[in-house]
């Protein structure tokens, strides 16, 4: 990594992949200490590692505990692995992510008081087994696919990780508004579920429909604002750059490796 001073209130960054990138003083001293962190970092470990001490146990101490508490597969450490800049970011995903799950959560204990209302509504039954999966399934693989993607993209500042991730958000972001519909046998009490249950004379029932159906729209308002927030992020801290020059580099390799099959198929055109 390289930097050098344009003038006395622009700097430049040399990115090894992005090539040359504008940046202002603020930005170049935050690089400048996250770098030093870093360094400070892999220092320590090598410290641990010359030593004897394993890097993971060792790391361990003072640790916070993940989310969920319970569950050693999912391990982030943001203040030790994130840059400083993208952390405000992952938090706020990580937040919106706690709040979808508690939507579905709610939207889940709802569907068992719609047992009550099955002269009102489809299918209860669909309601009840296709929200339990939503809860149970579907909200721990969008863990995964879409919280983690965004972790370890900005954790080894992968710009087509990145890419990965605004495009997983986006769909999640889909799933979700099909959800705040509430169509019969779509497994949410969204607004039409809620429109049927008051037409059907459950008050009550309704009403928590009410809230579910707020909780989805307020769900995929903060996909839609975070989705744009991300995107910025993705282009002014290089990562469309990086992510063009990576799919770059996969391409030449592809290419290398597979170079006598396009031979081959030069030659039968050739015949």
């Amino acid at each position: 990594t390289t930097y050098s001073n344009a003038s006395a209130s622009n700097s430049r960054f040399v990115d090894p992949v992005a090539g040359m990138v504008q940046l202002s003083d603020a930005d170049l001293s935050a690089k400048e200490a996250e770098l030093a962190r870093r360094e400070m970092e892999i220092a320590r470990q090598e410290s641990l590692v010359a030593n004897g001490i394993p890097v993971e146990s060792a790391g361990m101490i003072n640790r916070p505990k993940n989310f969920p508490p319970f569950i050693k597969f999912w391990k982030y450490y943001p203040e030790q692995e994130i840059p400083s800049d993208s952390q405000p970011l992952l938090k706020q995903i990580f937040i919106l992510w706690l709040v979808i799950a508690g939507t579905y959560l709610v939207n889940w204990i709802v569907s068992f008081c719609c047992l009550a209302c099955a002269d009102a509504l489809g299918s209860v039954g669909s309601l009840l087994v296709l929200s339990t999966v939503y809860l149970f399934v579907f909200i721990p693989v969008s863990y995964e696919v879409c919280f983690f993607v965004l972790y370890r993209a900005l954790k080894e500042q992968r710009g087509l990780s990145f890419f990965c991730f605004l495009f997983t958000f986006a769909i999640w972001g889909l799933i979700i508004a099909w959800h705040t519909i509430g169509i019969s046998e779509g497994g949410t009490v969204g607004w039409i579920q809620t429109i049927d249950l008051f037409l059907g004379k459950h008050s009550f029932v309704g009403f928590l429909g009410v809230v579910v159906s707020l909780a989805y729209t307020t769900c995929v308002a903060g996909v839609i604002y975070y989705w744009i927030k991300c995107w910025n992020h993705y282009k002014k801290n290089g990562l469309k750059s990086k992510a063009f020059g990576e799919a770059s580099t996969l391409a030449a390799q592809y290419a290398s490796q597979n170079q006598n099959m396009f031979n081959d198929s030069q030659g039968a055109t050739q015949i």
